[in-house]
């Protein structure tokens, strides 16, 4: 199956995700968390993977929400009780996952990585909430 915002590669019941987004830090909007609920169904639902691996695209891992796409009162958004399903079902996938930290990793992108069994960061990777700056509380971590 194609997917318009990340790319699934299958190797020896090896599944990579990677969040293909690039241009945006691999940023999560609509479109990404639909896909993601649609791989990890694949995912889940094929008995050849064994194990899944998530990294992003470019030079980060996951900037966390698109700021960009919120602002914009004609982008297409989940309703509340969905937006964070994508969470739940990367926690709950029933084989090891490996979060591939390849750069800038905060917001839901921290959360994202947090869901993960494993994380391996690389040199260049940093973490951040710069929500609680704000006095926001990411909800998944609730």
């Amino acid at each position: 199956m194609e997917y318009e915002t990340l790319i699934l590669e299958k190797e020896g019941g090896v599944c990579t995700i990677t969040l293909n987004r690039p241009d945006r830090l691999n940023a999560i909007n609509y479109q990404l968390t639909e896909d993601l609920v649609n791989v990890l169904d694949e995912i889940e639902e094929d008995p050849e993977a064994r194990t899944v691996i998530l990294t992003g695209a470019g030079c980060g891992f996951c900037a966390g929400a698109d700021i960009k796409d919120m602002a914009d009162p004609n982008a297409k958004r989940l309703p509340i009780g969905q937006r964070y399903g994508f969470f739940n079902k990367l926690e709950n996938i029933g084989k090891p996952v490996i979060a591939a930290i390849n750069g800038p990793c905060n917001g839901g992108g921290l959360e994202l990585a947090l869901c993960c069994d494993f994380r391996i960061a690389s040199e260049e990777a940093n973490f951040g909430l710069g929500e609680v700056k704000l006095g926001i509380m990411q909800n998944h971590l609730l």
